[in-house]
């Protein structure tokens, strides 16, 4: 453990989505390895506790309250940074929202969220501290994408669609730039018990089925996080978290018309709430 704290001693790192669930818990992590950190939530509110919270326990942090749907916004943020420590060492892109539920039951706005926060906000990310990484042929980006960006995830399309598109970019993203010194990493959990998994909307499906069906797999976010930390030391380049996440997607990877056919639509009617209508 010694060696991981020390690779993020006086780095320079920026977290999105860093008031609450895994991104809180990383950013509490980092600010006790001693990074400098700056983390940058929507939620004004939850931003200012957190940022409290590194303080009180002798962190290093900076609060920004930042849409990442805003890349003007992010790119600002991430001058502001440059600015008060200098060159950003990390970026960590995981600010997300999450919903469950089949497609026929989602709305424009829902997919257009989805889109905008999980896809769009990556890639402003990206826009806001790769050229500069490049320039200086150093630095580290994480992608915070989901065990639903390795498989197809039923139930739940819109959500899987924008981490396919993060991991799609990570895998790429990491290959032109380790000839240019950059480093890319995407993160891929499997089911995690923040208050986010408990209270995320649920349409169309069963909410207590749905939970009660991953009770048993669900990982600790201090567990989660502890995966993260190792794993972007490491330069993974994809880092599963929890035994449910590698065994499904090895499964997925060795046989996928076993899992489309049989493990996808049996999960899906555990999930279907009685009576709900087929599209």
């Amino acid at each position: 453990m010694i060696w991981i704290m020390k690779y993020y001693r006086d780095k320079i790192v920026f977290l999105t989505g860093g008031a609450s669930g895994i991104g809180k818990t990383l950013g509490i992590a980092l600010a006790q390895y001693g990074a400098k950190l700056h983390i940058a939530d929507i939620d004004q509110a939850a931003l200012q506790d957190t940022v409290n919270f590194i303080q009180k326990r002798g962190g290093t942090v900076t609060g920004y309250n930042l849409d990442v749907r805003d890349a003007q916004a992010f790119s600002s943020a991430i001058a502001q940074v440059n600015q008060k420590d200098g060159a950003l060492d990390i970026l960590f892109n995981n600010a997300g929202v999450t919903f469950v539920g089949e497609a026929y039951h989602m709305q424009t706005d829902d997919w257009n969220r989805i889109i905008d926060v999980n896809i769009k906000g990556a890639v402003h990310g990206v826009r806001a501290v790769y050229p500069k990484m490049v320039e200086r042929g150093s630095g580290q980006i994480v992608n915070i994408s989901s065990l639903a960006g390795l498989i197809p995830f039923p139930g739940s399309t819109t959500y899987a669609m924008s981490k396919h598109a993060v991991v799609g970019l990570s895998h790429a993203l990491r290959a032109e730039g380790k000839e240019k010194g950059v480093r890319v990493n995407v993160v891929c959990p499997g089911f995690i018990d923040t208050p986010i998994l408990r209270n995320m909307p649920v349409i169309g499906m069963d909410r207590k089925l749905l939970l009660k069906q991953i009770k048993p797999v669900t990982v600790s976010v201090s567990s989660c996080v502890r995966y993260i930390l190792r794993g972007v030391r490491h330069n993974r380049g994809v880092i599963t978290i929890g035994w449910y996440a590698k065994m499904m997607w090895r499964l997925y990877r060795l046989n996928p018309r076993f899992f489309m056919d049989v493990i996808a639509p049996r999960t899906m009617q555990n999930m279907r709430k009685t009576g709900d209508p087929e599209p």
